[in-house]
């Protein structure tokens, strides 16, 4: 303004010469010797021009002045605000919705874990994700470490994100706790979620962000801080949080001890084996553990008490909405009537299916290849059979918490060499238990058989092996707790009308378990193929109930109960007799088994008429073989297979055992020259049909023919 005022009396002067000067040019010569005359009106404007610029000039100098030590100030200001280091905002600001959890258990390796990924020091943004099913803890873990470090972060913000809506309340809580709320945006939700945004990345603060329970990752792509700096932490049920984080921790159920500390802050004076078993039903998970703990307290009640109202629980219409307590839970908003349940109602149909069978098998861990195998086999469902269908199913099942997926090593048979890894599903034996009850009694049956069928599916045939069980003895170990569950789910829900197709699965188990010396795994199973096989209507042919009651016997013995296992022999051999031919070779396994029944009691003399009989039967039948199963695995029930296709000829093998066992018999008389004559004859048909070498009775290291001939009745018998 001081410039152009000093412009304009230049400018107005120069007007005033040049009007002048021209006006003196046009007067005739002497018309001044009387005097000045009056100037024209050009020459008495420039003259008012210069006078009024004069004036402006006067005014602007002072404003001039005043307006420099204004800018000098702001750029005090300036200089002042960066020196703060803080652009805006209130701090420290701490916006935590939960208060600090006084009975917070540590959790065995992942604070350590925790702690080595969110150490100081790291440059750029750091993030580590917590996952897991719902109730398992992770909302605690993120809680506890929060506070743990409160010196070391002057910003935290706790960020509830299980929807879109809730995520963005919580952006716009944070930014007014932080004061940097811009004017005037009160409803406008996305300015205010921009502005915190911008604060993260301007600021220089430690800034820690908790996305808690974060049930659609798809919604953190609008939120997440776009810096190099601060630090995130997600909770979350989908698995594929632990790819959107730096570093993860997959959070499961507490170990025994954890929870049992858990239990008695609660009750000091615990019974153990109560306590223990309140947590094997509760899978021990921590949500459940303490909502037990406030459950006995409140009503007073004993543990016993509680293990009964669990059990009343199962059969309510909203499953374990008696458990609910009043006291509330500050540090979670869910029960565990409601942890699970919103997650199961929305799952699709598909993903809704696969849920219910697996809610029949053991929960600790399903081999995928069990599933895909067993339903190729018995022609399952389409669901299970189609790779697009069965993935998108699993999808969906992992990314709600409700199963999740582990590799493990498994030893692969003999045939094979080294090990291989398998991918197994689990899930929470609670969410077992609450998919299992609210299923419609109707669909029981149906998810139920098709469970049954997976396991008929994938359990190995005996007759792919050699001699035994042993090739796929793996296999067997990984389907066995799937049968124990079965059986359990069985015997506990009368609602379950059970066919053939389990009575044959637990006979298999039975053989495997019979053969590998555990007959007290096997006798709940083959009394449920009894029970079922025995009962009216159930359409059990002669060959099915035969083979339950002898491998039954045989179970039976082993566990010394000679008398019992006598009359399921004796009754298998009748039903044998009664519907075979007379020179079948199955008859000389039931002969056999009877005569080891008899000989295990030190009672030599029978068993030799039963063993010879054996002989008679396997002899007469040695060069081909009636049934392609060797005894105890008969072919399905709907047919009896007649196939020669055996790798061993059953009616070889049962000759080579019958002469075993004729060995065994005259051993324990102390006729050690005719047991010596048949021991040579069955090592030389099992050397034929396998290929083995026979441990000598000369040469091998013994040091004598007695020693020779212990040594090849224990390897015969192993």
């Amino acid at each position: 303004m001081v410039q152009t005022s000093i412009i304009s009396i230049y400018k107005a002067a120069l007007d005033f010469f040049y009007e002048s000067n021209k006006w003196i040019s046009s007067c005739p010569t002497g018309i001044f010797r009387y005097g000045p005359k009056p100037p024209l009106a050009q020459v008495r404007a420039s003259i008012e021009k210069y006078k009024k610029a004069r004036a402006n000039l006067e005014l602007a100098i002072p404003l001039a002045s005043l307006n420099l030590h204004r800018g000098w100030h702001q750029e005090i200001k300036a200089i002042v605000a960066r020196a703060t280091a803080q652009p805006l905002g209130s701090l420290p600001c701490r916006f935590i919705p939960y208060p600090n959890n006084p009975r917070f258990i540590q959790r065995d390796g992942i604070h350590t874990a925790m702690q080595t990924a969110l150490a100081d020091g790291r440059t750029g943004q750091i993030s580590f994700a917590l996952y897991g099913a719902g109730g398992v803890g992770k909302t605690q873990i993120a809680l506890q470490y929060i506070y743990d470090h409160l010196d070391r972060y002057p910003a935290i913000f706790w960020m509830a994100a299980d929807s879109l809506s809730t995520l963005t309340q919580s952006y716009v809580d944070a930014a007014k706790q932080l004061q940097i709320e811009p004017s005037g945006s009160q409803r406008e939700q996305d300015a205010v979620v921009q502005s915190f945004k911008s604060w993260l990345s301007d600021t220089s603060a430690n800034w820690i962000i908790v996305y808690d329970n974060v049930d659609d990752l798809s919604i953190l792509r609008s939120f997440w801080p776009p810096t190099h700096r601060g630090t995130v932490i997600i909770t979350s049920r989908d698995p594929a949080s632990a790819r959107l984080a730096m570093s993860s921790v997959q959070v499961r159920s507490m170990t025994e001890e954890e929870g049992l500390d858990l239990f008695r802050l609660s009750h000091e004076n615990l019974e153990m084996d109560k306590a223990k078993e309140v947590l094997n039903k509760l899978g021990r998970l921590p949500l459940a553990i303490n909502q037990a703990a406030n459950f006995i307290a409140e009503r007073s009640c004993s543990i016993e008490d509680f293990l009964e109202a669990y059990t009343e629980s199962l059969n309510d219409e909203n499953i374990f909405t008696s458990l609910n307590v009043d006291c509330p839970n500050l540090f979670y908003t869910h029960s565990l009537a409601t942890v699970w349940k919103s997650s199961i109602e929305r799952l699709s149909p598909d993903s809704a299916n696969l849920l219910s069978t697996l809610s029949y098998l053991d929960p600790c861990g399903i081999p995928e290849a069990i599933i895909r195998n067993g339903a190729f086999a018995c022609n399952g469902s389409e669901l299970l059979s189609s790779a697009g269908s069965y993935t998108a199913a699993v999808k969906e099942l992992l990314r709600t918490g409700l199963i999740w997926k582990t590799n493990e090593l498994q030893i692969t048979p003999q045939n094979e060499s080294g090990t291989k890894s398998t991918c197994n599903i689990g899930l929470h034996t609670l969410v077992k238990e609450m998919v299992f009850h609210r299923q419609a009694l109707a669909l029981r049956n149906q998810t139920f058989g098709a469970a049954v069928e997976i396991c008929l599916g994938a359990f190995p045939h005996v007759t792919r092996s050699n001699f035994c069980f042993e090739d796929q003895r793996s296999q067997y170990e990984i389907l066995l707790p799937h049968l124990l569950a079965l059986n359990d789910r069985y015997k506990d829900s009368p609602e379950i009308i059970a066919d053939l197709r389990l009575a044959q699965l637990f006979l298999y188990a039975g053989r495997y378990l019979y053969e590998k010396r555990v007959p007290e795994v096997a006798i709940p199973l083959l009394t449920t193929a009894r029970t079922i096989c025995d009962a009216e209507n159930s359409g059990a042919n002669w060959i099915l109930r035969s083979r339950i009651l002898s491998m039954f016997g045989c179970v039976l013995f082993q566990c010394s109960m000679y008398e019992e296992s006598e009359v399921c022999l004796r009754k298998a051999l009748a039903l044998q007799l009664e519907n075979m031919e007379s020179d079948d070779t199955l008859l000389a396994h039931e002969y056999r088994n009877l005569s080891l029944l008899i000989s295990g009691q030190a009672k030599h003399e029978t068993p030799i008429g039963l063993e010879k009989e054996a002989l008679d039967f396997a002899e007469k039948n040695s060069q081909h073989a009636t049934y392609s199963d060797m005894p105890g695995h008969d072919a399905p029930v709907r047919e009896v297979v007649t196939s020669t296709k055996c790798i061993l000829p059953n009616s070889q093998r049962e000759l080579s055992w019958t002469l075993y066992h004729l060995s065994r018999v005259y051993t324990g008389l102390d006729m050690r020259e005719q047991a010596m004559e048949y021991l040579d004859a069955a090592w030389k048909l099992r050397a034929r049909l396998t290929g083995e070498k026979r441990p000598g009775i000369k040469g091998a290291g013994a040091n004598d023919e007695a020693e020779g001939f212990d040594k090849s009745v224990a390897y015969i018998y192993s």
